[in-house]
């Protein structure tokens, strides 16, 4: 994971549609409460067209680097989900808990919930999760608009407030957490365990550890012509790889801390 710097400025159909939408949602929930509650009235109304419009889509790709905010794996902007860091239709504390009805639904056009996800991560791994440190504030109150979500301690890394290398490490291609943020975030989004992140990063990792090599081997003979063509291009490759943009790029710092070009 790496940090995500999203622009300040909502893109004006989140600032339009969302917010008209957004006021239309709150008002059906306040109409009939404990029906929303109960489950037994759901908001239907999240409409893709708004949050997941390509004029959002767009600037949130450009932020992310067209990366998977999770799993750094780069993806076209077709196979990035609109991701809501806190789910909009219901929520769960813990795998073996029930969904918890509603969601996070005023949340559902706010730019400063919306990331980039790719399939796995969004969909088959993190799904209506959204663990607290401090759960009894959820499950004593009723969760709506008027519901104060600056009280919440939140157990997953939002890589938009926050650097997720404060909490998250590499040993190897193997994710390592410092925090209990990253632990959970580990284990729960399947970054230790997604198939295809664990081996794109066992991939990246052995192409660099390659470059490194190529690298030495040009020191160790410095006359060598065809190395030296080798190891330019090695130090190309390494050198980009650190950078926020390149794939997987934060296990790269770990591995290449201590290289000097």
């Amino acid at each position: 994971m790496i940090k995500i710097t999203r622009p300040d400025l909502v893109p004006e159909r989140l600032a339009t549609k969302g917010t008209e939408q957004t006021n239309k949602d709150c008002a059906d929930y306040d109409v009939a409460p404990d029906e929303y509650r109960l489950g037994r009235k759901k908001l239907n109304s999240f409409n893709r067209d708004i949050y997941a419009h390509s004029s959002v889509k767009v600037v949130l790709f450009i932020a992310h680097s067209g990366k998977c905010c999770y799993c750094e794996k780069k993806y076209p902007p077709a196979n990035l989900h609109v991701e809501h860091f806190r789910p909009k239709n219901c929520v769960r504390q813990s795998r073996n808990q029930k969904d918890k009805y509603p969601g996070y639904y005023w949340l559902a056009y706010s730019w400063e919930n919306l990331l980039l996800a790719c399939h796995e991560c969004n969909s088959i791994y993190k799904k209506t999760l959204f663990p607290l440190a401090n759960p009894g504030v959820r499950t004593r109150s009723i969760l709506s608009h008027h519901y104060n979500i600056t009280l919440e301690e939140p157990l997953f890394i939002n890589p938009a407030l926050s650097d997720p290398r404060e909490h998250i490490r590499f040993r190897g291609s193997s994710p390592v957490a410092l925090t209990p943020l990253g632990r959970t975030t580990i284990r729960e989004i399947g970054l230790h365990k997604s198939t295809i992140a664990r081996d794109g990063r066992m991939a990246r990792f052995k192409h660099l550890n390659m470059c490194l090599d190529v690298v030495e081997a040009h020191r160790s003979v410095p006359t060598n012509a065809k190395l030296r063509k080798a190891a330019a291009h090695a130090k190309k490759i390494l050198t980009e790889a650190t950078s926020p943009d390149a794939e997987y790029s934060s296990m790269a710092q770990d591995l290449l801390e201590d290289w000097q070009p």
